[in-house]
């Protein structure tokens, strides 16, 4: 009797990150305890007139900057944002291909548990924006919020068991 070992993924396979399990484990904690996800606003973060808005609790100032630098249509105001869920999942998803190329550009090839760095990075460019992606490992509260370790650790324990549906 032989026992056969199936082959390791590639490489490249073993260091991408799946893009839509990073936006549901992100949706679960910016949402979590929201009735309807998609309608939730926080007009304290940034303002009135730059709240965090949808399942995502992505900034109005930010989804219309993502939607221009790809060459889509602005967004028509915050409460159409807030009810069109599948616009809140493509601004997410344009936003998290940029936050994983670059925390993947930032994280050496050969750096142990790369793939847990990479996922941490990207959320917290989410959390905290592109130029605070250096505190993801950071224990100091953010924001009036957890800390960037508290926040990444938290979407990297919900990626690696696979929280679905959310």
């Amino acid at each position: 009797m032989t026992s056969s070992i199936p082959p390791l993924p590639p490489l490249e396979q073993v260091h991408t990150p799946d893009s839509a399990q990073i936006t549901t484990s992100i949706g679960k904690q910016e949402s979590g305890g929201e009735e309807d996800p998609s309608k939730a606003i926080n007009k304290t973060s940034y303002g009135a007139t730059n709240p965090a808005l949808g399942k995502y609790q992505t900034l109005w100032t930010t989804a219309n900057e993502v939607l221009v630098r790809h060459g889509r249509e602005k967004l028509r105001s915050q409460e159409s944002y807030l009810n069109d869920p599948r616009k809140q999942e493509e601004v997410m998803g344009l936003l998290m291909d940029e936050a994983i190329q670059q925390a993947s550009e930032d994280t050496p090839e050969d750096v142990p548990n790369r793939l847990e760095q990479i996922i941490r990075k990207a959320a917290m460019i989410h959390y905290g924006g592109p130029g605070n992606m250096g505190l993801w490992n950071d224990r100091r509260p953010q924001y009036g919020g957890p800390s960037g370790y508290e926040y990444t650790r938290k979407v990297w324990r919900d990626y690696i068991t696979g929280v679905r549906g959310y």
